[in-house]
């Protein structure tokens, strides 16, 4: 039988990637068997935006 998923997964639970998630009720302060989630690191300049083109006369 498969484990379910809580519904509401515990904080460090929500940014790991292991299946072992625990319910937000259970208080925890360390994972030993902790794994995270990949994150995709963007840099956005200001004011760099894409020119606009200028409609042709017709």
């Amino acid at each position: 039988m498969k484990s379910k998923q809580p519904a509401n997964p515990n904080s460090i639970c929500r940014r790991c990637t292991r299946k072992c998630k625990q319910p937000d009720s259970v208080s925890l302060l360390v994972c030993p068997k902790f794994d995270a989630i990949p994150v995709q690191l963007e840099i956005k300049f200001p004011g760099l935006r894409k020119t606009r083109k200028k409609s042709l006369p017709a």
